[in-house]
């Protein structure tokens, strides 16, 4: 059941996601994910903030969300736990069709191996995609 279950999450993921030269070009490098009663929490790929760093940006789009999806920038530590710096919760669906739902994160300390935690307060069946975008500090000193 499970094997069926995760071979329907990466279809309705695969098939969701945007084409090159479509007009959703804004989740061109995103990552998908599906979480269902049997897989609540899914780690996305690592990423670094190098020093300098103002903020990390984030646009998702998530589907069949009958239950809030909480987003959290997590280091895990050892045996796996993780290390929770930052989170929101997103409680609506925000079709790929329609506009994303964005959310920036500031404060994040410099470092590498953070990850983008998904994680399905209700179990259900849901998917989507995030963007993750590292914004450099952005100075305005004038010579």
């Amino acid at each position: 059941m499970l094997t069926a279950i995760m071979i329907v999450c990466f279809l309705l993921v695969k098939l969701a996601m945007p084409m090159s030269g479509s007009l959703n070009d804004r989740f061109a490098g995103a990552e998908g994910w599906c979480l269902n009663i049997d897989s609540p929490v899914v780690y996305l790929s690592k990423f670094s903030v190098p020093d300098g760093s103002e903020r990390v940006h984030m646009r998702i789009w998530q589907e069949q969300a009958a239950n809030p999806v909480r987003y959290s920038i997590v280091k895990r530590k050892g045996f796996g736990s993780p290390a929770y710096f930052a989170s929101f919760t997103v409680a609506d669906n925000y079709p790929r069709s329609g506009p994303a739902f964005e959310h920036s994160f500031a404060d994040i300390p410099p470092g590498s191996g953070y990850e983008i935690e998904v994680y399905n307060y209700g179990g259900s069946l849901c998917y989507g995609q995030v963007n993750v975008d590292v914004c450099p500090h952005m100075d305005n000193d004038m010579d």
